[in-house]
């Protein structure tokens, strides 16, 4: 049994929710039946269910024993499971190279036919995507060979064997891959990668480029390629700004298809174009993180990272975007994340019981005011809201991800301590958020 189960299981049947004092018997009516079921469904999914942390512990050990800087979710025909990789090792205990799976009892390698053979440091991304042969785990960062495979900075794994992404004019890229993501500019579904390097496939691709299965292909506009030089790209994600889906980068750059973007661009399949508002152009700090969200006026685009302005307004290291224009992200106190050297690292989505919430994660003391430990929660109504006593140290990963009766939101990082317990690197929070 998971532990996203067990646990909440045993404080239910001490509730008053356990009502007929006949294990199932969860309306008190003496029996058991599909009634039932739904009782317990509701109790899990609501507001009342249980909020704790848990480790990510498996018989042999607690955790990883280095950094976790990138969560993802994939099937490899197993049944959906959690992906994480960072720069560790060891994983639960067993050897698992910057890469390993958790079934929600016990973490494994990746390891293929080719072997584990591995040169350099880390994984830092992870996005899923289906090239024509099925859907697959695709990974990137600064590492030459995976699984005895040579691949580059990038690879794919296809539930049983890694394999390079291979163009016409050569393997991967040659330089660290940062960002991964999914995305259809019209033509079809493709992978798009964003990172430090200036060569995709043997072709020039600066920053950033989309992998179609077979080929890759710059991000080329009518001014320019990519980014400028020695530019980087560290998030990417999809958002619809009332004019179809778009492509949008953040990273460290000023240049995009040579327009003038301050570290945040939109691509619409042809052309880049910056995110300008009346007061500004972009953010003045490197960004790290986007992700959608919909605070009850409308689906709009966060980003975070270290700037303390977003289009000429003051943000403090998180802003939305709708289409027109920055704002901060405020309440109840203050305005976005604030400490010694803070910094937002990954946002996602989680469940509140009664809608979503925009979770943040990073380096920070505060957030809108309120004491939050790396980690906080934020609706337009409420404001910011810590998540307990948060982290002992610095959030890199954010995933939502429904593995049980409960929502469950992991987290990944440098920390070894959340929520109070012992969990190495990697955590899980099981329930619903403020």
């Amino acid at each position: 049994m998971k532990h996203s189960t067990l646990v909440p299981v045993m404080a239910l049947l001490t509730t008053p929710a356990f009502a007929g004092g006949n294990p199932g018997d969860f309306d008190g009516d003496g029996d058991v039946d599909l009634v039932d079921f739904g009782v317990f469904q509701t109790f899990f999914t609501g507001p009342q269910c249980p909020q704790i942390w848990l480790p990510l512990a498996g018989p042999a050990g607690n955790g990883m024993n280095g950094s976790v800087y990138t969560l993802g979710t994939y099937d490899d025909g197993s049944g959906p499971a959690l992906y994480a990789g960072g720069a560790f090792d060891m994983a639960g205990g067993v050897q698992a190279i910057f890469i390993g799976r958790w079934d929600g009892s016990a973490w494994s390698p990746l390891v293929g036919p080719s072997g584990s053979g591995y040169t350099g440091a880390s994984i830092r991304a992870l996005a899923t995507y289906d090239d024509g042969s099925g859907p697959a785990l695709h990974v990137g960062g600064p590492f030459g060979m995976i699984g005895g495979v040579q691949a580059n900075f990038i690879a794919k794994w296809d539930g049983t064997d890694w394999s390079p992404l291979v163009g016409p004019s050569g393997i991967g890229v040659n330089n660290w891959v940062l960002a991964l993501n999914t995305h259809d500019d019209g033509t079809g579904p493709a992978l798009y990668v964003g990172g430090r390097f200036s060569m995709a496939g043997g072709i020039v691709a600066n920053a950033v480029a989309k992998w179609d299965g077979t080929t890759w292909s710059p991000l080329a506009g009518p001014a320019g390629n990519g980014m400028n030089m020695f530019g980087e790209v560290s998030a990417l994600t999809t958002y619809d700004d009332g004019t179809d889906p778009a492509l949008y980068a953040g990273g460290f750059f000023n240049t995009a298809g040579g327009v003038s973007a301050n570290n945040i661009a939109k691509w619409n399949g042809v052309a880049w174009s910056p995110l300008a508002g009346p007061a500004g152009n972009g953010v003045n700090g490197q960004v790290y993180a986007l992700t959608t969200y919909d605070d009850g006026t409308g689906l709009a685009l966060y980003a975070g990272g270290t700037f303390p302005t977003a289009g000429g307004v003051t943000a403090n290291r998180i802003a939305r975007w709708n289409g027109t224009g920055w704002s901060p992200v405020v309440g109840p106190s203050g305005n976005g994340l604030t400490g010694d050297g803070a910094r937002v690292n990954a946002l996602t989505t989680h469940e509140r019981g009664t809608g979503q919430a925009l979770l943040a994660g990073g380096v920070f003391a505060l957030a809108g005011g309120v004491t939050a430990n790396n980690i906080a929660s934020w609706t337009a109504a409420g404001g910011w809201s810590a998540l307990g006593s948060g982290t002992d140290s610095e959030v890199l990963a954010l995933h939502s991800f429904p593995d049980g009766p409960c929502p469950a939101l992991y987290l990944g990082g440098q920390f070894t301590m959340a929520g109070g317990v012992t969990a190495n690197h990697v955590a899980k929070r099981c329930g619903v958020v403020p």
